[in-house]
């Protein structure tokens, strides 16, 4: 720590106390607000006037980003306005690579946080919470009153939510009983019966003559329990177990059981997907979502598996006045099936990729994805048939997009060039990190 550059912040004590604190220490007194991470640290509610920092670093960073930069983190503060522009930064930026505008988003945000396995893009909802701040001021410096405290109109919407998860997390906290001075006898989940509030519902403190405030070690006495006689079959399973504990001079120890087992690390993933809304998981995932991809082929064919990107049929839906044929063949209307792989120009194309990767292709959109799927050996050419594929439908798509806004046409020969380019490119990239698997799919390839 650079003592020149920290300042140490008082709260309720004396001028006295503070001079020798300070004095003691070397560290000079700040007084708030101070800014963190371009948001001021304050005793009110922030609004979205001191916010304002923080939006326009989000922002700066999005615009230091190319085009294939990924979102990976989300900052978040504890109010709703604030959250919904940071995700509305992000939606801007994943579906236009801009700010301004509207975001005119394929997904919704809440599809794409969902994990690929269940066809969303994998993005998460990141929530950063200063732990020793809600230690001290919301739960009054003892962690275990999180499981007695009630809500406050005073705290934030966050810290309240948070309370309101207790029954979730409850179950991932179990409590090793060591001199028992910080587990509630009624709400810590000391005992095998969970929470003995529960445990004895309907038995009121005073009925049991136990209360609702006592810790385990104001129950011991002179190396033994002293507990009110047992009213019931529950207060009687519960004062056996009890006997068989002993208080000990240890402090009292947590054990993080997240999943039913024990876990001596803390894992954000693991929390974030047992605190999630589950999703149905897909079949497809494993098709679009590949090692060795190329992520905006995998990002244009998840849109595609989806439905979501603006096909002539979907914007005649919308009402938009255009031309419904598909451009490419000037035969059929305009869809995602027809174009994958229906229409004779693209069934051209990717007949020919499929063939060379050696890949029997079907011709409907949803068949050729479940053949994908069982087409699991030899490693090597289904790997080629999912670059193949993906390539396909960018390729074509924008063909179709060069036709559509900039009169460009081109013979399916030249779109098979491009794809063989492409993936002759991507076998070279692979070799780098693995030139064993880039020789097999270059000797297959070119077979």
């Amino acid at each position: 720590m650079s003592v020149d550059k920290t300042s140490i912040y008082y709260a309720g004590l004396k001028p006295l106390e503070m001079e020798e604190i300070s004095t003691s220490t070397g560290l000079t007194a700040g007084s708030l607000p101070v800014r963190y991470l371009g948001v001021p640290l304050c005793t009110k509610k922030l609004s979205m006037l001191n916010c304002a920092p923080l939006i326009q670093s989000i922002k700066s960073k999005f615009l230091t980003w190319t085009e294939n930069a990924v979102i990976c983190w989300k900052v978040t503060i504890d109010f709703n306005s604030c959250l919904a522009e940071i995700d509305a930064l992000c939606s801007k930026f994943l579906w236009k690579g801009k700010l301004e505008g509207s975001a005119g988003a394929k997904v919704a945000w809440e599809k794409v946080s969902v994990p690929k396995q269940e066809g969303g893009l994998g993005l998460r909802n990141w929530d950063s919470i200063w732990a020793t701040w809600y230690l001290a001021e919301v739960l009054d410096g003892n962690i275990n009153n999180f499981w007695v405290i009630n809500k406050k109109q005073k705290n934030s919407w966050l810290a309240n939510y948070l309370l309101l998860q207790r029954e979730t997390v409850f179950d991932w906290i179990k409590m090793a009983v060591g001199n028992g001075e910080t587990f509630y006898f009624w709400s810590s989940n000391w005992s095998p019966f969970g929470s003995i509030t529960k445990y004895l519902r309907g038995q009121s403190t005073r009925n049991t003559g136990i209360p609702i405030t006592v810790t385990l070690a104001e129950l011991w006495e002179q190396g033994a329990w002293h507990l009110p006689p047992a009213r019931s079959e529950g207060h009687v399973n519960i004062q056996s177990y009890l006997s068989t504990i002993e208080l000990t001079n240890e402090a009292d120890t947590y054990h993080w059981i997240p999943q039913g087992k024990l876990s001596k690390a803390y894992s954000t993933r693991d929390i974030y997907n047992l605190l999630r809304v589950l999703h149905q998981q897909v079949p497809w995932s494993k098709e679009v979502w590949f090692s060795n991809g190329i992520p905006r082929h995998k990002f244009l064919s998840w849109l595609f598996v989806l439905n979501r990107c603006p096909t002539k049929d979907r914007m005649v839906e919308w009402g938009a006045d255009t031309d419904p044929v598909c451009i490419l063949c000037n035969s059929s209307l305009e869809s995602r099936d027809h174009l994958f792989f229906n229409c004779s120009y693209s069934w051209e194309v990717w007949n020919s990729v499929a063939a060379r990767s050696g890949f029997t292709t079907p011709r409907e959109w949803d068949e050729i994805l479940t053949e994908l799927e069982k087409f699991k050996t030899p490693h090597h050419n289904r790997l080629l048939a999912l670059l193949g594929w993906q390539a396909a439908i960018y390729c074509l798509w924008a063909e179709r997009s060069g036709r559509l806004h900039r009169s460009r046409f081109r013979i399916p020969p030249d779109v098979i060039k491009e794809i063989h380019t492409i993936i002759k490119l991507r076998i070279a990239a692979i070799r780098i990190g693995n030139p064993q698997l880039a020789s097999v799919l270059f000797q297959a390839w070119h077979s």
